[in-house]
């Protein structure tokens, strides 16, 4: 059967319609040098001029055409399948009335294949990347292939015959290996050309430091090549190196041009000579400038000391300077020479006394640090602690005057102190030597001892490395006492802390005191948090009579000390009790002080704690703890619990903890039972004591006659929600159709006694859908529990790349089968090249297999294995090879230039077209060459649209799309695009007056401002250039333009060069008068406007002024006689990047009064 083509424009022609022939013609196509015939070639016959049909020839290699009269045409357009062209695809013949069919034959030979591998030269990998030509008949056609990540770059559907095959872009990193192989080509055969690339040499610069061969980070390298530029620099790293790549072969001259900071700089450069291949390493050695390391320490703690100063002087020519230690306690000093410094500590830190060691020498040598240590001593510290005999603790408020024995006799005063809340004076940095301490006042309460005064001595750093556990120093100006809260310090006595004691014990006597416990009533604990009311009575001591002396709060302690009362009766009152606990049963209790001052009473309270109460909820039958029953919780009076209005529910423990409950009977009821239960309606009694314990009630419900339907994840156990299921009895009788809760159950009650179907009708969101029924028994008194467990379903995403380039591919369909290989179904990739199967699938062993590949590409036939885990997205990613051509462009000239002078038909170069992918993708920008030819990469087979996007200088871009389709592996697509010629012009007049008079107002006239081009001009502006040495600016009229624009004005002046507005935002249809004198414009003294211009932005073809603009100026009033200037105006705008422009300007005479001529005087 043969199989035809409808001529362009036509269906299949009518046979009974053509011209009578007696001929019938035969077209054989064979393979070339044997009979063989060949299928699948595809034949474009005429006749007489007139396309008859397309016609294919079938498995013998023939078509048969009947009764042909006439000049027959035949043109071979497409070869068999591995086949190329027959070198002569075209034939006429006159056909004549003959009895014998005529034959036309065509041969075909088979088509040749190149393979291209690209390898490392010295390591044999395989290189991706380099751009291989390979061209045909002296370069007319040729082909430019990109090797793939395997190092290879193929070639099919190739003629026989002498191919060249040149490298024109080497791989990153690579150099150029440009020598042209030959290859020759055989029909039918495969031929393989091995190119091998050196990789570009590279230097590695290493800087260590000369002594210690350490690294050095931040040495800067300049590399250039050898009597040439620099081709790099850069610093060192952390490491010390810096590594430059990807150079040329030949000699390079590397130089440190800084060195490390501290550091000599390397004063020699060093050549070095690079092949390919070899990165060379060049070692440079800096030697570090002498250091000098000063340390301040603690002479006790070797702790680092901050703030010390010293003195350094070089003694080679007397340099002095000073440094002060940092937070480490050292000063380093860089950069020095090598030299004899000597070091004096001049400044100790705050609160240290300078050693008498403060004065060494030292030698500094190239490349060392060397190191001197310095160690002070800190000043005493004074410590005055003060406590009471009686309770051990503290007493503040204690007032002493502290002196400083000098050692010529006489005394410092230090001045007067009163101890803070810890019983203590800390004076901190005080000096060595004697100290007399006198109490001059005693604390409130307290009396002074028979001899208040104390002798010590403190010897240097006494008492300094103390720890003061809190105390707060006092310095000579403070003299403030600290408010924390007393602490028992120890002895009935002033304790002056220092190396040795030489004073005696100071006693202080108390007041009358009441002293207060709290306690809790079944441990004796003592308790914080108690508040007391303290009342001093006379006479009556019932009720609440007296007069109230304090409210007082026991602390941590539970102890409250209340000293410095008089005598008489007191009433001490809980008030308030501790957190959790029941006022004191004895909530009031009596204290009696003497009249001698010296009573000290005790009291104890004791306080019973609240207790817990704890209900349980559990099933009547199997005991099993029930969650959500809810219960209202009142004390015997009906006084709701808690801040729910009394309402608890019970936790997944079947439980509610109540925790510090009063005392008290409550009463507990059930409100609402669980999910599928019976309600417990007798409310629950019990009474909480006072010993603090957890009291226990405990409640069992009875599950319904019912149904529960529980929905859980079969990995999880988690409940799942929102899954529907349909409860039927077993004849069909319909229950309805439910939904799980967030809890994921279904609780159904007061079923019927008998058999139920369960059935999922719709899975959660991410589950797979269990269809198979489950059937159950619901008995009286009973509640049937049904648990059914869902898998969540797993997804798949599959992405199809292009192996060149990385980019998604369309239209790929792909077969996924199971573990068994039995299809799940067919899936084609998106326009990203993506195919997402989501949610349907079970975790488990998958297969996917392409199908059908995109167009222009090569199927892989892979059966890939891959495996889902439970409720994940699997991932593939999946290269295809593309088949490749490529389109080659011609641009030349359609018409006559008269811009350029250029002939139509001349090729042109910069022209610029971008090639778009059927997906509308773009995948090339190309170029047009001096030869106005533009070839782009090397594309995958399909079609493709290609659009002009920059025309050559003077020419117009072609706005329609071209179309255009690589059919099969190396075709190159050949398109011609022409450009008409484009015209640009503009134009200006300008007008003013031929003559004019010093002062006189000069008007100018401006017409023809136009654009004359056949195209839009971008950035279109009118300027004038005004002669300042004659005229100042007073107005402007802007006239009226033909085009509906916004456009401005702007100016400069001879004070300002850059450019102002003057009016913006102005309409072209408005004629407007605008005034720009320099008292209108604000300008400053001897300021004035050398030119104006407007600003339209892009105006179309034709642009032009309507109404005439014109420029008012005044000329000077000193111009001379016969005086000349001339006003200079332009306008332009831009187009294809080049500017378009016009001027014209106006030469004005001045006519003033003539000047006498002054004869010389002859003395006649």
């Amino acid at each position: 059967m043969q199989l035809a083509y409808a001529p362009e424009g036509g269906d299949v022609p009518d046979t009974s319609e053509t011209p009578t022939a007696t001929t019938d013609v035969q077209i054989l196509k064979v393979k070339k040098g044997t009979t063989e015939g060949l299928a699948g070639a595809v034949f474009k016959v005429e006749i007489d001029g007139k396309t008859i049909g397309h016609y294919v020839t079938d498995k013998n290699g023939e078509i048969k055409i009947e009764k042909v009269t006439g000049t027959l045409s035949v043109t071979e357009e497409v070869p068999p399948k591995g086949y190329v062209l027959d070198e002569n695809n075209h034939k006429d013949v006159e056909i004549r009335n003959n009895d014998e069919p005529t034959v036309i034959t065509f041969a075909n030979e088979e088509q040749a294949q190149l393979e291209v591998v690209k390898l490392d030269a010295d390591t044999g990998d395989k290189l991706e990347g380099a751009v291989i030509r390979v061209a045909y008949d002296g370069g007319n056609d040729f082909w430019d292939l990109h090797t793939n990540a395997s190092g290879k770059a193929s070639l099919s559907n190739l003629k026989s015959g002498i191919y060249s095959v040149k490298e024109i872009s080497a791989p990153a990193g690579y150099l150029l290996n440009d020598t042209v192989q030959t290859v020759k080509l055989e029909a039918g055969k495969t031929a393989t050309v091995t190119l091998k690339n050196k990789a570009k040499p590279g230097i590695l610069i290493k800087k260590y430091d000369e002594d210690t061969g350490m690294p050095l980070p931040d040495a800067e390298f300049s590399v250039a090549k050898k009597g040439d530029s620099i081709v790099y620099e850069g610093m060192t790293d952390k490491s010390g190196q810096m590594k430059v790549e990807n150079l040329s072969e030949g000699w390079y001259t590397i130089t440190e041009i800084a060195a490390p900071k501290g550091y000599l700089i390397a004063d020699k450069s060093k050549d070095v000579y690079l092949e390919g291949g070899k990165c060379v390493a060049v070692k440079f050695d800096n030697r570090l400038r002498p250091s000098l390391q000063l340390m301040k320490l603690d002479a006790k703690t070797n702790e680092p000391l901050a703030g010390a100063k010293f003195k350094v002087t070089k003694t080679e020519d007397k340099t002095v300077s000073e440094y002060v230690t940092d937070q480490t306690g050292t000063v380093v000093i860089r950069d020095l020479d090598e030299a004899v410094y000597t070091v004096e500590e001049i400044q100790a830190p705050d609160g240290y006394t300078i050693s008498t060691d403060n004065h060494k020498d030292i030698a500094l040598e190239w490349g060392k640090t060397k190191t001197l240590i310095f160690t002070d001593t800190k000043k005493p510290t004074l410590i005055i602690t003060k406590t009471n005999a009686l309770t051990n603790k503290a007493v503040p408020d204690t007032v002493f005057k502290i002196q400083r024995e000098k050692s010529d006799g006489g005394v410092v005063t230090l001045g007067t102190y009163k101890t803070d809340a810890n019983g203590q004076i800390v004076l901190k940095g005080v000096d060595a030597g004697w100290y007399v301490i006198t109490e001059v006042r005693a604390a409130k309460g307290m009396s002074l001892p028979s001899n208040p005064v104390t002798r010590k001595y403190l010897a240097e750093g006494e008492n300094a490395y103390t720890d003061l556990k809190g105390s707060t120093a006092i310095t000579d100006t403070d003299k403030t006492e600290n408010t924390d809260k007393p602490e028992n310090t120890g002895k009935n006595t002033v304790k002056v802390t220092s190396g040795k004691d030489y004073g005696e014990e100071i006693p202080n006597y108390p007041l009358n005191s009441i002293v207060i416990k709290k306690t809790d009533a079944n441990t004796s604990k003592l308790l914080a948090g108690a508040a007391f009311e303290v009342r001093k009575v006379s006479g009556d001591i019932s009720g609440n009579s007296g007069t109230i002396i304090g409210r007082y709060t026991t602390d941590d302690s539970g102890i409250i000390v209340i000293t410095d009362l008089e005598a008489g009766a007191y009433i001490i009152e809980e008030v308030q009790p501790p957190a959790n606990y029941l006022l004191s049963e004895n909530s009031k209790q009596q204290a009696w002080l003497k009249a001698d001052g010296t009573s000290v009473v005790e009291v104890t309270f004791a306080n019973y704690p609240y207790g817990h109460l704890l209900i349980t909820k559990t099933d009547a039958d199997t005991k099993k703890p029930l969650m959500g029953a809810k219960f209202k919780v009142t004390t015997a009076d009906g006084t709701v619990v808690g801040n729910a209005n009394g309402e608890f529910i019970t936790d997944s423990n079947g439980e509610i903890l109540i925790p510090n409950v009063k005392p008290d009977s409550y009463v507990v009821t059930e409100i609402q039972a669980p999910t599928g239960y019976e309600i417990s309606e007798e409310p629950k009694t019990i009474k909480v004591g006072t010993d603090g314990g957890t009291y226990q009630l405990r409640f069992a419900d009875r599950a319904l006659n019912g149904l529960v339907i529980s929905k859980i994840d079969e990995e999880s156990r988690g409940p799942i929600k929102n899954v529907t299921f349909a409860v039927s009895k077993m004849n069909g009788e319909r229950i309805g159709t439910y939904r799980t809760d967030s809890d994921g159950k279904i609780a159904l009650s007061n079923l019927e006694s008998g058999w139920y179907t369960v059935i999922e009708t719709k899975a959660a969101k991410g589950y797979a859908l269990d269809k198979e029924p489950k059937h159950i028994e619901v008995k009286n008194g009973k509640q049937a529990l049904l648990t059914v467990t869902n898998r969540q379903t797993s997804s798949m995403l599959i992405h199809k790349i292009d192996s060149v380039t990385g980019e998604g591919i369309y239209g790929v369909t792909f077969l996924v089968s199971d573990a068994r290989h039995n299809p799940i179904g067919q899936y084609t990739s998106d326009q990203n090249g993506y195919v997402y199967i989501d949610r349907e699938l079970k975790d488990g062993k998958y297969y996917v297999q392409e199908i059908q590949p995109a167009e222009g590409y090569l199927i892989d036939h892979t059966e890939k294995t891959f495996y889902v885990e439970y409720g994940e997205t699997g991932h593939i990613t999946w290269k295809n090879t593309p088949q490749m051509g490529q389109i080659q462009i011609t641009k030349k000239s359609a018409d006559d230039n008269p811009m350029n002078g250029l002939a139509a038909g001349t090729l042109l170069p910069d022209a610029v077209f971008e090639i778009y992918s059927r997906a509308g993708n773009l995948v090339d920008t190309v170029k047009t060459d001096k030869n106005g030819r533009a070839v782009s990469k090397t594309l995958p087979l399909g079609r493709y649209v290609i659009k002009e996007t920059k025309a050559p200088n003077y020419y117009i871009a072609e706005k329609a799309e071209i179309n255009a389709e690589i059919e099969f592996s190396g075709q190159i697509v050949r398109l011609e695009v022409l450009n008409k010629s484009c015209y640009t012009n503009v134009s200006v007049t300008k007008r003013g007056y031929n003559q004019i008079v010093p002062g006189q107002e000069v008007r100018y006239t401006f017409t023809n401002i136009k654009n004359n081009s056949a195209v839009p001009l971008n950035s279109f502006y009118w300027r004038d250039t005004l002669p300042v040495n004659a005229v100042r600016l007073e107005k402007i009229i802007t006239g009226t333009w033909n085009q509906r624009l916004s456009y401005k004005i702007v100016y400069k002046t001879n004070l300002n060069g850059t450019y102002r507005t003057l009016a913006d935002n102005l309409n072209t249809a408005e004629n407007r008068v605008i005034f720009a004198s320099p008292a209108a414009l604000g300008l400053a003294s001897n300021e004035y406007v050398t030119e104006i211009m407007f600003v339209f932005g892009t105006v179309k073809s034709g642009f032009a002024q309507v109404e005439t603009p014109y420029i008012y100026c005044r000329a000077l009033s000193n111009l001379p006689h016969e005086y000349r200037f001339a006003n200079k105006t332009d306008v332009g705008g831009l187009w294809n990047g080049q500017w378009i422009m016009g001027n014209d300007s106006f030469v004005t005479v001045v006519y003033g009064k003539k000047t006498a001529k002054v004869l010389p005087r002859t003395g006649y």
